[in-house]
């Protein structure tokens, strides 16, 4: 289990997602999902997955083992990029998503199955900014949500962006969907809006002056 590094002000330890994380990683999955099992066993794989991985993805039942076997490939395979959060007992309180935007297969993806994910992805991707981290999903575990996870996780992926010479951060605020992360987030950690499409709103923090 990595606890590398200090809590930040809110108590939390924040640490990139190494190899040694990633049964903790699939385990918090399974059970963050409680108050939302429509999303659970999701492993935030929509945005990875290429056309033919998607398709295997929506033939299988969300609660089918293929789905975590799937997970653990991508995993194995460093596909999957982001930080968990921790708290002072090791515990795994949250997840975001983030990884340099061009790693997205969907986002640049023709069309998508549905309407709905193409002009979600679409929408994104057709914004740019150099190179940029794109933040595509938030989890926080239930009983740890308003107690500043949320904020401690985009603070180091802001830190990270920015020591790994990246010219942007970027998030779209999406609706009542608090999963890509609300609009108040981005706004309190200095993003500004750069397109909205009806619900949809991309914030973004530039680096590089």
């Amino acid at each position: 289990m990595s606890r590398t590094g200090a809590p930040d002000a809110s108590g939390w330890v924040v640490v990139p997602l190494t190899p040694t994380d990633y049964v903790d990683y699939l385990d918090f999955h399974d059970r963050a999902f409680r108050d939302h099992r429509e999303w659970q066993h999701c492993y935030c794989l929509s945005f990875i997955a290429t056309p033919a991985e998607w398709d295997m993805l929506t033939a299988v039942d969300r609660a089918s083992p293929e789905r975590r076997r799937i997970a653990e490939g991508c995993l194995a395979a460093g596909r999957i990029r982001g930080y968990l959060a921790r708290d002072d007992s090791g515990a795994v309180v949250g997840w975001c998503a983030a990884a340099d935007k061009t790693s997205y297969a969907r986002l640049s993806y023709p069309e998508t199955p549905d309407g709905y994910l193409r002009s979600r992805t679409g929408f994104i991707g057709a914004h740019t900014a150099g190179r940029t981290k794109s933040v595509t999903c938030f989890l926080i575990d239930p009983d740890h949500r308003h107690r500043g996870v949320a904020t401690a996780l985009l603070q180091r992926v802001v830190s990270d962006a920015r020591a790994e010479g990246c010219e942007a951060v970027e998030g779209c605020a999406e609706g009542t969907n608090a999963f890509t992360g609300p609009l108040a987030l981005y706004e309190h950690a200095g993003f500004a809006p750069v397109a909205v499409d009806h619900d949809m709103t991309i914030m973004r923090l530039l680096l590089i002056s």
